[in-house]
C-alpha cells in the first residue's frame, strides 16, 4: 500500500500547483491596492504637506517590499512591446495604473514617462512655492486634476487654464512633452513580447512562504492567516464531528431498517419524515432548536441549552466540568447539522442496499443458513457502502465552510464564521488561505476514501503490479 500511496502523492503535486496558481491568481485580482490595505490609510499629494506625502510613500514602499509586491506576479509575462519590463516597479499603484492607461491609449513609454515626470516636478515645485500666490488654491485644483486624469481632452483643457493664470510654471515645456506623447503610434500595443522575470517573483515567494506554513498576514488586525485558522479550525473539526459520528450511527440504522421493512406503514412513516426533514434548511432547523429549547418562554422545560457560544472554561475546571459544558453547548449545533445527514445517508444506504441484497451471492449465503442479520450487517451493508464512502470524500474540505450558518445562528467561531466575516471585511489574505486549507484537505480526503476502497473490498488490491 505505501508505493500507492506515495504514487497517489505524486499525483496530487500537480493539483496542488495547478491550485496555488488558480489561488494566487484570484488573489491578484482583487480589488484596490494590498499595500494600502496593509499600511490601513491612503495618502494623496492633496492630502498633506510635501515632507509627509515623501515620508509616506518611504513607509509604501518599505511595506511593498517586506511583503515582495514591489516584485512581477509571475516567472514570466506577455505584456505589448511598447510596455516597459518594470511597470511593477512604479509606486504607490494608482499611479502604475495611470500610467499603465498613459501606454495603452498613447502607445509610447518613452514620452509617456517624459510626461509623468515633468507634471511631477511641477507639482512639487508648485507645492514648494513660497510665498502663495493668490490663485494658489486654484492651480493647485488644477494640478491635482492634472494628475489624476487620462483623458487627452480633460488635460487639454487643464493646460489650458493653467496658461491664462500666468502660474509662473514652466507650462511650454509641459505642452511640449504632452503633444510629443499624444503623437505617439499605437501600433506596438498590437506585438507581444516576452518577459522573463526568474524566481524574483511574487508567486514563488508566496509558494516558498506556503510550503513553511505561512498563508500572509490579515488585513483586519495583522495576525498570521494561519494562526487564524489554527485558532478556529478546533471549534469547527469538533462541532463536525460529532455531527458525523451521530449522522453515521442514526443514519446507518435507519437506512438498513428502511431497506429490511419496505411496503409497511412505519416504512412509509419514517420515509415521508425523511423527505420532510430534507426539505427544511438547515440553518431554519437550528432557528427553530434556539427558539424553543433555549428559553422558558414555551415553558420552563424547554430552556435546556445554552442559546449560543462554545462555553466558558473556568480555570482549574476539571475534565468532567470541561466534558458538561462542551457538550451542553453543543449538542443543538450538532443536531442542526446532522439530521439533514441523517436522512441522506438513510436514503442512499436503503437504496444500495436493497440493490445488494437481490444479487446472487446474498442468496447463496441466505441458503447456506447464515442468519439473515448477519448476512446485511457483514456482506450486505460492506458492499452498499461504497456510494455513501465516495459522498464522504468531500466531507473534510466541507467541514470548512459546510457550518457558515449554523456557527453564526449558535455564536461560534468557527472556520465557517471566518470565512464568511472575512468575506464581509475584505480580508482577502484569510479568504484565499481558508481556499488553500480546503484544496489540502480536498486532497487528504480523496486519498483516504482510496485507501479504505481497498481495506473494505477484497477485490480491490492496489499493489505494484496493477500499476505495470
Amino acid at each position: 500500500m505505501a508505493p500507492y500511496i506515495l504514487k497517489r502523492l505524486l499525483y496530487f503535486l500537480p493539483t496542488l500547483l495547478v491550485i496555488s496558481m488558480i489561488t494566487f491568481g484570484l488573489s491578484s485580482l482583487v480589488p484596490g491596492d494590498p499595500v494600502t490595505l496593509l499600511m490601513g490609510e491612503e495618502v494623496s499629494p492633496d492630502d498633506t504637506s510635501p515632507d509627509d506625502y515623501a515620508l509616506w510613500l518611504k513607509d509604501y514602499r518599505a511595506m511593498a517590499s517586506a511583503y515582495n509586491l514591489d516584485k512581477p506576479k509571475f516567472y514570466c509575462s506577455i505584456i505589448p512591446s511598447v510596455y516597459p519590463d518594470t511597470l511593477y516597479k512604479i509606486f504607490p499603484m494608482s499611479n502604475r495604473k495611470r500610467a499603465k492607461s498613459f501606454v495603452h491609449s498613447f502607445g509610447s513609454w518613452a514620452s509617456v514617462n517624459s510626461y509623468l515626470q515633468e507634471v511631477e516636478r511641477m507639482e512639487r515645485k508648485w507645492r514648494k512655492k513660497s510665498p502663495r500666490p493668490p490663485n494658489y488654491t486654484k492651480i493647485n485644483s488644477l494640478m491635482n486634476q492634472l494628475n489624476t486624469t487620462t483623458d487627452k481632452e480633460d488635460i487639454q483643457r487643464i493646460l489650458q487654464l493653467l496658461t491664462q493664470e500666468n502660474s509662473d510654471l514652466a507650462i511650454d515645456d509641459l505642452k511640449s512633452k504632452f503633444a510629443q506623447m499624444a503623437t505617439g503610434s499605437r501600433l506596438g500595443l498590437l506585438w507581444p513580447k516576452w518577459v522573463w522575470h526568474g524566481t524574483q517573483n511574487q508567486y514563488h515567494q508566496w509558494l516558498i512562504h506556503l510550503l513553511h506554513g505561512d498563508l500572509g498576514i490579515s488585513n483586519v488586525d495583522k495576525r498570521k492567516v494561519s494562526a487564524k485558522i489554527m485558532s478556529a479550525l478546533p471549534k469547527t473539526l469538533l462541532l463536525n464531528f460529532f455531527a458525523l459520528l451521530v449522522a453515521l450511527s442514526f443514519g446507518f440504522l435507519l437506512g438498513v431498517y428502511l431497506s429490511t421493512h419496505e411496503n409497511t406503514l412505519m416504512f412509509r412513516f419514517l420515509l415521508s419524515k425523511i423527505y420532510a426533514v430534507l426539505a427544511i434548511p438547515s440553518f431554519w432547523l437550528a432557528t427553530l432548536l434556539v427558539v424553543f429549547f433555549t428559553t422558558s418562554d414555551y415553558g420552563a422545560w424547554t430552556n435546556l441549552f445554552p442559546s449560543g457560544g462554545f462555553g466558558y472554561l473556568p480555570k482549574g475546571a476539571s475534565i468532567f466540568q470541561k466534558i458538561q459544558i462542551r457538550a451542553s453547548h453543543i449538542v443543538l449545533p450538532v443536531l442542526s447539522i446532522a439530521i439533514p445527514i441523517i436522512g441522506v445517508i438513510a436514503l442512499q444506504l436503503r437504496r444500495s442496499l436493497v440493490a445488494e441484497m437481490k444479487k446472487t451471492y446474498i442468496k447463496t449465503a441466505i441458503l447456506k443458513g447464515i442468519s439473515r442479520r448477519r448476512v446485511i450487517w457483514k456482506h450486505g451493508v460492506r458492499n452498499a457502502i461504497f456510494p455513501i464512502l465516495t459522498m464522504f470524500s468531500n466531507v473534510l474540505p466541507g467541514l470548512i465552510g459546510g457550518s457558515v450558518a449554523i456557527e453564526l445562528i449558535f455564536n461560534i467561531s468557527g472556520m465557517g464564521r471566518l470565512l464568511l466575516f472575512s468575506i464581509f471585511s475584505k480580508d482577502w489574505a484569510v479568504v484565499f488561505g481558508i481556499l488553500m486549507f480546503s484544496a489540502i484537505l480536498t486532497i487528504i480526503g480523496m486519498l483516504l476514501l482510496d485507501i479504505l476502497y481497498m481495506r473494505l473490498d477484497p477485490r480491490i488490491r492496489l499493489t505494484k503490479e496493477e500499476f505495470a
